[in-house]
């Protein structure tokens, strides 16, 4: 199985403003839908280029966001075409399934049969999919109250605002993108009265707390232990960089929110097949 690593380019339209979206990511030609797009990349090597649309080469604006590493869901971008610069190519081959395979996945002596590893990995993906199922829940119960509230915004300044903060905002671009910054604008408040209303608030006591978490369960997939005064060290270090502690902190609020919203709705359980939740996970 071939994968690609690649820079990827945003190609501007002629009547787009604003800087390309530019990342670096791995292409897994297996992964692509049709056996005509994946031609493109057959037999590419380093230094090669080639234009293409994530969105639709991938079958999911998803996909193609995870592999721009675009947060924005919403963004127009993820529908554009790119221009891919091959970096690396990797050729993928199945390894034999011995104790060496076991360490390099798990850390050495955690997986010692392949019964064991299926076990582990069986756990993993069970794990995986409830975060995956969680996650839609948090997005429709979100969408949900957007709807259900119906919040009236001042569109008309709230656009010339947004036009007067950058040259790049043209009035059309602003128009176009408005929507989005709209219903996270909603989003924002609903999430602040909610917050106040049931005291969901983050203390710095938490915050230390699942830094040291984070730290430990990063460490125990090498093999790794650290003492209290070594983890103390390392959790001050990470705290200090502001970005590392309000991602924490976010981390925190958010799973605050999930559980406000698991008492705050009646939730009504489905089993589907991995190919129907697929469907569902990428609505």
């Amino acid at each position: 199985m071939d994968s690609l690593v690649a820079e990827f380019t945003q190609i501007l339209k002629k009547d787009e403003d604003g800087e390309a979206v530019k990342a670096t990511g791995t292409l897994i030609i297996s992964s692509i839908k049709t056996k005509k797009e994946a031609k493109k990349f057959i037999g590419l090597k380093q230094g090669d280029k080639v234009s293409f649309n994530p969105a639709k080469a991938l079958g999911s604006d998803e996909l193609a966001a995870n592999l721009l590493q675009i947060e924005d869901k919403g963004s127009a971008a993820i529908k554009s075409d790119f221009e891919m610069e091959v970096t690396l190519v990797q050729n993928l081959e199945m390894a034999e399934m011995n104790q060496d395979l076991f360490d390099k996945i798990y850390g050495e002596g955690i997986i010692t049969s392949e019964e064991e590893l299926r076990t582990k990995v069986k756990s993993d993906l069970e794990e995986m999919f409830i975060q995956d199922t969680e996650r839609k829940f948090i997005n429709d119960a979100t969408e949900y109250v957007i709807n259900k509230l119906d919040l009236q915004l001042p569109d008309a300044f709230l656009m010339r605002w947004l036009e007067m903060q950058s040259e790049e905002l043209t009035a059309e671009r602003v128009r176009e993108e408005y929507e989005n910054y709209s219903k996270g604008t909603k989003w924002q408040l609903i999430e602040n009265k909610i917050a106040k209303d049931n005291d969901l608030k983050v203390e710095r006591e938490e915050v230390v707390a699942k830094t040291k978490e984070l730290i430990t369960g990063q460490m125990a997939q090498y093999g790794q232990n650290v003492d209290d005064e070594e983890l103390n060290g390392i959790a001050e270090r990470v705290l200090g960089n502001e970005e590392e502690a309000k991602r924490v902190s976010d981390q925190i609020f958010e799973q605050k929110l999930k559980n406000y919203f698991f008492t705050a709705f009646k939730i009504q359980e489905k089993e589907v097949s991995f190919d129907e939740f697929k469907k569902l996970a990428t609505k």
